[in-house]
């Protein structure tokens, strides 16, 4: 299954504002996706929380694009630290 996810990276005024983490472990090993290992607090899971069922991102799933992103690991994984998502 493929569907889309957009996060905000930033915390609401009342949590103190600033960056929230992202929320996954992810193996970026094969250069081509983020292989998610596991699913942590964050803004992935706040994605979770939002989207029950189908569009729930799961330990297993691939990352195969962020932003502009798209078939470089390393480049999605430097997005993800670099841009305000």
């Amino acid at each position: 299954r493929e569907f889309l996810v957009t996060v905000s990276m930033t915390n609401s005024a009342a949590s103190g504002g600033g960056r929230k983490r992202l929320g996954i472990d992810a193996d970026w090993a094969d250069g081509k996706a983020l292989y998610i290992k596991s699913v942590m607090s964050g803004a992935i899971e706040d994605w979770n929380r939002e989207h029950p069922g189908e569009n729930t991102v799961r330990s297993g799933d691939r990352i195969i694009a962020v932003n502009s992103c798209v078939g470089d690991a390393q480049a999605m994984v430097q997005e993800c630290r670099d841009s305000n998502l």
